[in-house]
């Protein structure tokens, strides 16, 4: 392929710079605003190509030395190479491109509220599984390809999941015979670090062979007794979400530990179930959600994709009623016991488009939603149902800029967007939260019930 020089003029919302060629995009993967590369096409679509590095003949002012020797390779850091607040403005003129393109005002978007750590701050991770020429690969995917990156020091994590991680992998070694009965299974092994520093390892399997019972709890009760780092370890049969707990060894009941507002908040999570994986940014989130509760003392609160309750509890005592929406079957069990003490507060489960439906709007008292879903955002059906619940103000927290922005247009003829304020909970990747504040247009007093 033809090799041209090209300059990198912004950043995109994910792994790549962008420079122009001919007036057409070329997204050029672990490329910097500023540098001047020597590129080949490897990719030549109608709207938009992409280049591969073959040569930095000037590298950008804003580049440093990363700290992973694996950095470009594995496709698990983005930002390795800048300076952190480089990284922030980059995350500041992402969100506000995508709010050019649905035409929202710029003086709604706040800057980016920095993460607590740049390094060091994840408490989970999911590591991909192999065995090849009898030794395991344990480890992210490289960059584009399933090719597992096998790695002594993940700058993400603690120096504790780090050290868990090697004692894993060499009792994995040591099991080689039983991995390979099951390998094409198991899919993905999670690493969960808990506020007590206690580590529970959970293997996610597709199909269990009833004949290797024996084998899987003799393979975690080993791994308990040989690992000092671990205290816990099971798998997930995930045959049909069931997300059945099995094989269980060592202790797998920790908590995370939230404070806020000088109180301490417990939640059992137990994998699969979601937590944020930043747990230092978790008070950031919580600020801005309390700051915009405080005139709805008596009001009713709707937490959908309410996952393992931690807005329920933490702001439940706020509210009259509290109705929390979840479909995921773990994360109902822990929320369950979360919020077994809270009266005011009711647990649907179900797909969220099904479970508000159960609401009707009544004239006095008013509704807040706290909305935080998954990737792929709100579907059609379910914007439909917040227009009829009339809901006075919504608080929308996504993990997803373009599917957030998307969303907010398609709720803007029934709502103003009040504020929009990006949080960085991924440092050193191009992932952003994003929390979104709207209030129903001419909003007359109105609640559900």
């Amino acid at each position: 392929m033809k090799q041209i020089e090209v300059e990198i003029i912004k950043q995109s919302f994910g792994k790549e710079g962008i420079a122009y060629l001919d007036g057409k995009v070329v997204f050029i993967p672990f490329s910097l605003k500023g540098d001047k590369l020597l590129i080949e096409i490897v990719e030549d679509k109608k709207d938009y190509s992409t280049g591969k590095i073959i040569k930095i003949i000037t590298p950008s002012k804003l580049r440093i030395k990363p700290v992973c020797p694996n950095f470009s390779i594995c496709g698990g850091c983005h930002y390795l190479f800048t300076n952190y607040s480089e990284e922030l403005e980059f995350k500041d003129e992402i969100i506000r491109n995508f709010s050019s393109r649905y035409n929202m005002p710029e003086d709604l978007i706040e800057k980016t509220i920095p993460s607590v750590k740049e390094l060091n701050y994840r408490s989970r991770i999911n590591l991909h599984i192999t065995v090849s020429n009898d030794q395991v690969q344990l480890g992210f995917y490289e960059y584009s390809s399933h090719k597992i990156i096998n790695f002594e020091k993940c700058f993400l994590i603690s120096d504790k999941m780090n050290t868990a991680i090697q004692e894993l992998k060499s009792n994995l070694n040591k099991n080689i015979r039983f991995l390979k009965k099951i390998t094409t299974t198991l899919k993905e092994i999670q690493v969960v670090e808990y506020s007590n520093n206690e580590i529970i390892i959970a293997f996610n399997i597709y199909r269990e062979y009833k004949e290797l019972n024996r084998d899987y709890s003799e393979f975690t009760r080993e791994l308990i007794k040989k690992s000092s780092n671990i205290s816990g370890a099971f798998f997930i049969d995930h045959y049909k979400n069931s997300f059945k707990r099995r094989f269980i060894s060592g202790n797998i009941k920790f908590y995370y530990k939230i404070d806020f507002k000088d109180v301490t908040y417990k939640f059992q999570v137990t994998p699969p179930s979601f937590f944020q994986v930043n747990l230092d940014q978790i008070n950031n989130i919580l600020k801005i959600i309390y700051s915009n509760l405080e005139q709805f003392n008596d009001a009713v609160l709707l937490d959908i994709f309410g996952g393992v309750g931690l807005f329920s509890l933490i702001f439940g005592k706020y509210f009259k009623k509290v109705f929390l929406m979840e479909l995921n079957r773990s994360a109902l069990y822990d929320a369950k016991e979360n919020l077994n003490l809270q009266k005011n507060t009711k647990i649907l489960s179900g797909k969220a488009e099904k479970s508000i439906k159960v609401f009707r709007p009544v004239d006095k008292g008013k509704t807040v939603a706290i909305i935080d879903p998954p990737r792929p955002g709100l579907g059609g059906k379910f914007i439909k149902e917040l227009n009829r619940l009339k809901i006075d103000k919504i608080i929308y927290i996504s993990c997803k800029p373009s599917t957030f922005f998307r969303d907010l247009d398609y709720l803007s003829s029934h709502y103003d967007v009040k504020k929009i304020q990006p949080i960085d909970m991924f440092p050193k990747t191009y992932h952003i939260e994003v929390i979104g504040i709207l209030e129903r247009k001419n909003s007359s007093k109105n609640s559900v019930s």
